[in-house]
């Protein structure tokens, strides 16, 4: 898939990437922005492999205490405060499955930023098979995957000023 820069898009905006694991969502943000993206781009996994201890993603998580991912879900919080404050462009690079998740990114942006929702419509049978490739790594059982899908609420109309969809 080939993906697009942005045009015309007012600034500064935030976007949350929607979809379960391995549909797409860091991908997306490496293709569409090889050269960095100018903003923030807030990651839980980014983090995880920051404060962890081990080589692998997995390794990483296993490893983290409570107060560890209440220190992950502090900083994250930081960083998004800061970057509102700062007016800078904002990507939510999570699952963000379901309205109350979403909205807790999106009830208090200032008015002037545009808020954006791109979903990924990933197959469960091409999640899986994206997760067994990097079973080393990052393996998420398929339990979890599957449970991630019942969860998964579209994205309504009134949640965004734009709604985009991602076919990976």
């Amino acid at each position: 898939m080939e993906y697009k820069k942005y045009e015309n898009i007012k600034e500064p905006f935030i976007e949350l990437l929607c979809g379960i694991s391995n549909s797409g969502k860091s991908t997306y943000v490496i293709n569409q922005y090889p050269n960095g993206f100018d903003g923030l781009v807030l990651s839980r996994d980014k983090l995880v492999l920051e404060y962890g201890i081990g080589t692998t993603y997995n390794e990483c998580w296993s490893s983290l205490t409570k107060d560890l991912h209440k220190d992950i879900d502090d900083k994250l919080n930081s960083q998004y405060q800061t970057a509102l404050k700062s007016n800078i462009n904002i990507i939510v690079d999570m699952t963000n499955l379901t309205i109350d998740r979403r909205s807790l990114w999106l009830s208090n942006i200032p008015n002037y930023y545009t808020k954006k929702i791109r979903f990924f419509t990933t197959t469960l049978k091409t999640i899986k098979e994206r997760n067994s490739m990097q079973a080393e790594n990052k393996f998420i059982p398929e339990n979890v995957l599957e449970d991630m899908v019942g969860r998964f609420q579209y994205p309504g109309v009134d949640e965004a000023d734009e709604l985009i969809t991602e076919h990976t």
